[in-house]
């Protein structure tokens, strides 16, 4: 009976002694228990190990167990049953349900129930207090100690009663997982498996107390104990001063002196240390030896690389590519230098990040592997579909928390209907369970039926639990849960689960397989431990949702290998590794290695070292952890006996720059001769290199013509090139796919005529901003009109329902006043505002959704354009009383339907188009002879008529509202003589003026006191005025007496008029702000826009549906203004217009002088050799 140690450097043979010795043993005394203790994860290497090991090629005499597997051993021999095991779920579980009844006694966590991750802290500080023997007595000592520090004190408080409270719960009950091997310990006395058994433990980098506990019963009543630890020098240490664990081997020291101060407690003989110094591993690999003997010694001479494949560091651009690059040299390695997969390992510090990349790219090239990575469920659509449902109960139904359960794929829709009901919910604004469980009915229009079939099959999934909730405000968990398995019954998620199980089995993703055939039973254990743990507690949805979450974030599906010969995938400190040639070692960053210090817990890290130097241990601390994480590389970095791949990461997954680990820097200054490969930038010098299958072959090909693109591109790319080519081509993968792609170039696009008259019709009608669409970019107008594509309508407030509600507002109000026979010029303020606001309201009951009664922001919305509307009123108001014109005509439609001939056009082919539109306001002016019209257009932004856009058919409407305007007058007036007076766009705004600018102004300056208050009002008012004059064009100088009667008075001293775009400099002609027109022009502009409709309408007619968008270029310096319709276009997606493809560009709309464009409007109307100027200047007649 004694301690053997077996010491030694890694790849001395410590397992195969310790093994050996005990297969030799075996062999001898066979009526002996041998038992060889590991860690869980490595049980099935073991196992591998000794029958390899083994003459005979079998374990039969040797039991291979982890410390739980041997506890439940002792267990069963004992006849005893064990209580139910708490696990980590359970254990949140009860800590929530502790916390919650005990919160009023809690000084410090009481508060923090609800806070996202407290109990899964909490939960992890009990774990660690129960593993490292800390109870009541434990916990009064440091109270005692901590009274000086009075927030720590307050926090031993409250955990002191959370693990009283939590010991009355678990005494009888349950067992933690924590306290499973202290139960043991009683039991190792009379255990006839312990007694004079032969005991080995290997792969341990350390244990914890209660682990300690149990090597101390085994000790005492077991025969030989047998422990191998890696340590460096091991004959060098002086274990009797070393052991503070602040070295790169501490951890080992700290082991070995408490196994040996425990034998001698326990009086057990101590054998001489067995040190191994030759090793085995490296015997033929200097450059590994001087790594394992050299690594983390600072001061040594660098070593001189014989073979520089035996180590190399590269870079790779981030995650993905270095997962490529692993990838296709494990390919290599296999194929051309007689490595099996198992011979290959890769390993992480950042496993929880890679294993997703390295899944999907180990696929892509067929590298079978083994990820030791345990995957949560908490994406899995089955979970995914019972936290949304309670938070569809908790949020009372809303779209966010409805489609959240409707898109995981569990619910009884199909796809199409989950996508009609969303468009419609969306557009309605439907939320709260009473309108999803009515009947969807609109007064404007028809509802497709399937939407209401899909409503209800949506709440007949949900009803029945929505009852159970709302029954009652609080219902027991073993309600809710009930309820909730009803739930999940009516869906059939269990089927629906081993459906899609058999697809990715059928698809070879079997590691996705794995996870779906296990998280049905993993979710319904979490319903009976929820319900058997706290199942009377009383909760609405929202606290079941949190106490499932703690449990469904602790549910992780393990994956068994499929394959023996698998490359293994996994973490530095998990993951244990056993005869590995080739070593990969991935995301060798700064934060991984070392690892960033965890922040945050229950205690902090100054309190954690307060308790450490008074003597309390708990968990390592920071600066322990620095050198444990050096032991863990030490180990890794030396299992490869023959091939070790470095790499690091430019960029992390935000795109983010990332540091290399110090790590590197230690390596490069270790080994003289290495460089570090930067994978981005590596020709291949042989094809096969790189290419691992087809899918690898096709990738690579797109990488060679996307470098030809950049001109990245060279004799050699040119040869990988062509037998790429032909692979692919030998494949039937149609490289010429992947070429056309490459080097496409746009062309102009046109429908066949028969095709374009199928889609639009003979009788084409068009409204003018349809037109002026085509002219901004044919393409926009044939998926908006031509295939009617129309973007999602949203339930909110937009510029365009603003612009609607002051349309209509100031429609209803001019109307009111033409239907009560009021003067525009006498109305009162009071009233003029009673009928406006009476107005806003008509308005926006008009629009019909209720989007503006939604929420206290949109009544707001509206309070706002009551304000507007009022001031835009009073400017009409005032602008209408300036001169001598009459609104009479409101909303006025026009197309041939209703008498406009003018505005239907025909075609060669037999084709026509209809103009229809409607023009907001048409005014009057009766001088006896002849009558005068003025077209006034409202728009809600910030609308300017450019003769330029005139020009180019962007702004087409003004004008031709003119013409049928003029049309329906001379039936309105027979006989009379009609004449177009002016085109006005009217700016609805509320404007800000500036108090201190008007108090500089001269007149109130020089103001009496008495009337100075008076003189800022009027001024103010006219800023106003003035900044909300119309703007357009007036046509001829002799009808501006008839829409500002002061026209005149600005005339000899120069000045604006506040009413419309008219002003004169001091000598008296126009100033350059006006637009006053010759009727000549104006005549000449009617026709143009006439004619230019025309053309617009022949070629949507012809088929034109071109990816032409314009660009507005500024005069004289070439460079864009940045205006264009692709800014606000709903299209991008589709056109695919970008500029750095061949054959995608702008027309380029260079904005020219006004005089000349009106030159080469006269010349298009065939008027080249007239005389007359026109325009702005100085507004002649003809």
């Amino acid at each position: 009976m004694g301690l053997q140690l077996i010491l030694g450097s890694s790849g001395t043979g410590k397992t195969t002694k310790i093994y050996n010795d005990m297969l030799q043993k075996s062999s001898i005394d066979k009526d002996r228990k041998y038992l060889a203790v590991v860690p869980e994860q490595f049980t099935m290497e073991t196992q591998k190990i000794i029958v390899e090991l083994s003459p005979g090629h079998g374990t039969m005499d040797i039991d291979i167990l982890s410390f739980d597997r041997l506890a439940k051993r002792i267990f069963d021999e004992a006849g005893m049953n064990t209580l139910e095991v708490l696990d980590d779920t359970g254990k949140c579980l009860i800590i929530r349900k502790i916390i919650e009844e005990n919160k009023n006694r809690l000084t410090v966590f009481g508060s923090k129930v609800k806070m996202s991750g407290f109990i899964d802290e909490m939960k992890s500080l009990v774990s660690e207090l129960y593993q490292y023997g800390i109870g009541e007595k434990e916990l009064d000592e440091m109270l005692v100690k901590s009274t000086k520090k009075p927030l720590l004190y307050a926090k031993l408080e409250d955990i002191r009663l959370i693990m009283v409270e939590l010991k009355k719960y678990l005494e009888d009950k349950f067992i933690m997982n924590e306290e499973i091997l202290r139960r043991v310990c009683e039991l190792i006395p009379e255990s006839e498996i312990v007694k004079n058994s032969y005991i080995t433990f290997d792969e341990y980098t350390g244990f914890s107390p209660v682990q300690y506990e149990v090597i101390r019963m085994l000790l005492k009543y077991a025969g030989d104990i047998n422990v191998a630890l890696t340590v460096r020098d091991a004959d060098e240490i002086d274990y009797a001063k070393a052991g503070d664990g602040l070295d790169t081997f501490g951890i080992t020291v700290k082991t070995v002196n408490k196994l040996k101060r425990i034998a001698s407690d326990e009086n057990v003989e101590i054998y001489s240390d067995i040190i191994l110094k030759e090793n085995y591993r490296f015997k033929e690999c200097s450059e590994f030896r001087y790594l394992e003997e050299n690594i983390f010694l600072y001061g040594k001479k660098p070593f001189e690389v014989k073979d520089s494949e035996r180590i190399s560091v590269h870079v790779c651009a981030n995650a993905e590519t270095e997962a490529d690059y692993v990838a296709y040299n494990i390919k290599e390695l296999v194929n051309t230098k007689g490595y099996r997969y198992k011979d290959i390992a890769v390993v992480t510090a950042d496993i929880s990040t890679y294993h997703r990349v390295i899944t999907e790219v180990f696929q892509k090239h067929d590298v079978p592997c083994f990820i030791d990575y345990k995957r949560s469920v908490i994406a899995n659509p089955m979970v995914e579909s019972l936290r949304a449902v309670l938070e569809i109960i908790s949020e009372g139904y809303s779209y966010e928390s409805v489609f959240r359960l409707l898109k995981c794929g569990m619910s009884s829709l199909e796809r199409k209907e989950i996508d009609k009901l969303e468009n419609y919910v969306i557009r309605y604004g439907i939320r709260g369970y009473k309108r999803y469980s009515n009947e969807f009915v609109s007064a404007n229009e028809e509802i497709d039926e399937d939407i209401n079939i899909a409503r209800q099959k949506f709440i007949d999934d949900t009803d029945n639990l929505y009852k159970a909730f709302k029954k009652n405000t609080r219902i027991t968990v073993r309600e809710a849960v009930t309820a909730l398995y009803e739930f999940v019954v009516r869906l059939n998620m269990d089927g629906k689960l081993a459906a899609m199980e058999r697809y990715f089995r059928e698809n070879n993703n079997l590691s996705m397989a794995k996870e779906y055939a296990q998280t049905y039973e993993k979710v319904m254990k979490l319903f009976d431990k929820t319900v058997f743990l706290i199942g009377d507690e009383m909760v609405n949805a929202k606290e079941l949702a949190a106490i499932l979450d703690s449990g469904f974030e602790d549910i992780k599906v393990g994956i068994i290998p499929t394959t023996l010969d698998r490359v293994v995938v996994g973490d530095i400190e998990r993951t244990r590794l056993n005869n590995v040639k080739a070593l990969f070692f991935l995301g060798v960053n700064d934060g991984l290695i070392p690892k960033s210090e965890v922040k945050g817990g229950v205690l902090t890290q100054g309190e954690r070292s307060f308790l450490e130097e008074n003597d309390i241990e708990l968990s390592p601390g920071a600066r322990e952890n620095v050198f444990i994480q050096k032991y863990y590389l030490y180990l890794m970095l030396t299992k490869m006996s023959e091939k070790l791949y470095i790499s690091f990461k430019k960029t992390n997954g935000d795109g983010k720059s990332e540091r290399p680990s110090y790590l590197i820097n230690t390596i490069m200054h270790m080994f003289k001769g290495i460089k570090i490969y930067d994978e981005d930038n590596i020709k291949c010098s042989n094809i096969a290199d790189k290419i691992t299958n087809i899918k690898s072959a096709k990738s690579y090909l797109a990488e060679l013509i996307g470098g030809y693109l950049r001109e990245e591109y060279d004799n050699e790319d040119e040869a990988f090139f062509r037998e790429l080519y032909s692979i692919c081509e030998r494949y039937d993968v149609k490289p010429e796919e992947l070429v056309r792609a490459a080097i496409y170039e746009s062309s102009p696009t046109k429908l066949d005529k028969a095709i374009a008259k199928c889609i639009y019709g003979e009788k084409l009608t068009n409204s003018v901003s349809r037109l002026e669409k085509f002219a901004a970019c044919a393409y926009e107008h044939f998926m908006n009109y031509g295939l009617n594509l129309q973007p999602r309508r949203e339930f909110e407030v937009n510029s365009a329902d603003i612009g609607s509600i002051y349309h209509s507002t100031i429609e209803l109000f001019s109307k009111k006043i033409r239907d009560e026979k009021l003067s525009w010029k006498d109305i009162d303020d009071n009233r003029r505002n009673e009928l406006i606001n009476e107005s806003v309201d008509e308005a926006v009951k008009k629009n019909g959704t209720g989007v503006f009664e939604d929420s206290a922001r949109n009544r707001f919305i509206v309070n706002r354009i009551r304000k507007m509307a009022e001031k835009t009123a009073w400017i009409l108001q005032k602008q209408v009383m300036a001169g001598d014109f009459i609104p009479e005509d409101f909303e006025l439609r026009f197309s041939s339907k209703y008498g406009a001939d003018a505005m239907k056009y025909e075609y060669e082919d037999g084709t026509t188009m209809d103009i229809k539109g409607i023009i907001d306001r048409v005014d009057y002016y009766n001088d006896g002879d002849s009558v005068y019209i003025k077209i006034v257009d409202y728009k809600s932004g910030n609308k300017k008529l450019e003769i330029n856009d005139i020009y180019n058919g962007l702004q087409l409407q003004l004008v031709l509202y003119m013409e049928a305007a003029i049309e329906f007058a001379k039936k309105k007036y027979p006989g009379k003589n009609i004449v177009p007076a002016a085109l006005f766009y009217y700016n609805i705004d509320n404007p800000v003026i500036d108090r201190d600018k008007i108090l500089n102004i001269p007149d109130v300056i020089k103001a009496k006191s008495e009337e100075k208050e008076e003189r800022i009002q009027k001024c103010a008012q006219s800023m106003v005025l003035d900044s909300q004059k119309v703007n357009g064009f007036i046509n001829n100088k002799t009808i501006l007496k008839s829409l500002d009667r002061d026209i005149e008075n600005y005339i000899e001293k120069g000045g604006e008029s506040l009413y419309i775009p008219v002003g004169y400099n001091k000598k008296g002609g126009f100033s350059s702000k006006s637009s006053v027109l010759t009727s000549y022009d104006m005549e000449k502009l009617m026709t143009f826009v006439h004619n230019k409709i025309g053309e617009l309408g022949h070629q949507i007619i012809d088929g034109c549906i071109d990816v032409n968008p314009y660009i507005k270029i500024s005069p004289g310096s070439g460079m864009s203004n940045g205006k264009t319709p692709c800014a606000y276009c709903e299209y991008n997606d589709i056109c695919g217009f970008d500029g750095k493809i061949s054959g995608y560009e702008y027309r380029k709309l260079i904005k020219k002088k006004d005089e000349e464009v009106w030159k080469m409007l006269r010349r298009e109307v065939h008027l080249e050799n007239e005389d007359t100027e026109g325009g702005v200047k100085d507004g002649e007649m003809d």
